[in-house]
């Protein structure tokens, strides 16, 4: 996992754009994220952001660089943020229902939910990344069940010879609306199972 300068740039960007000033805020960042510049890590994104002045709280079952130790798949329970950020984490958790319910209940009625995560047309390359793909068609009727109102949401194609991956940028506001229940949640689509991961 990590964020790359693109991650970081769409975050600055979305969190202009819903009006969010990152000194100050409450962020909770999904898996124990490291930046990366130029293919290089330059430390966890908890020093980043806490040396910005954010309140930073990180989840990941891991529990490295100060992330709390808790499993997506469970309610979370820590309370609400401004911003709430995916940068490479739901791909890899088994059940997406609970991990996409966490983050829409731990963000502030008003806040920003970012999600930069690996696209469909990943299936291309032999190698597989995490556990799910996701086509745009998924984050699109999320918006609409869940009422979000979308700032950006874009797929960015891999480069040849790159190993960054293709990615869905995808960045919403939530709105008051309560997340849907996991009948409903299932029928939504657009989350594809990465069949390349060896069981």
């Amino acid at each position: 996992m990590g964020i790359r300068s693109t991650a970081k740039d769409f975050l600055s960007a979305s969190m202009r754009e819903a009006k969010i000033d990152l000194a100050g805020c409450r962020m909770l960042e999904l898996g124990n994220q490291i930046l990366r510049q130029l293919g290089a890590h330059s430390g966890p994104a908890k020093s980043y952001f806490t040396g910005l002045g954010v309140y930073h709280t990180s989840v990941d079952i891991n529990g490295q660089d100060g992330a709390l130790c808790l499993d997506l798949q469970e309610p979370l329970n820590i309370g609400e943020f401004d911003v709430v950020t995916n940068f490479g984490t739901s791909e890899h958790v088994p059940a997406q229902f609970p991990t996409f319910k966490n983050m829409h209940e731990a963000c502030r009625v008003e806040g920003l939910m970012i999600h930069v995560v690996p696209s469909i047309a990943n299936l291309e390359i032999r190698r597989p990344h995490g556990l799910w793909l996701y086509k745009p068609e998924f984050f699109l009727s999320l918006a609409k069940m869940c009422k979000y109102k979308i700032l950006s949401q874009e797929i960015r194609p891999r480069k040849r010879g790159s190993p960054i991956l293709a990615q869905a940028f995808v960045a919403y506001i939530k709105s008051a609306h309560p997340f849907p229940e996991l009948q409903q949640f299932s029928k939504i689509g657009g989350i594809v199972e990465d069949a390349r991961v060896p069981a």
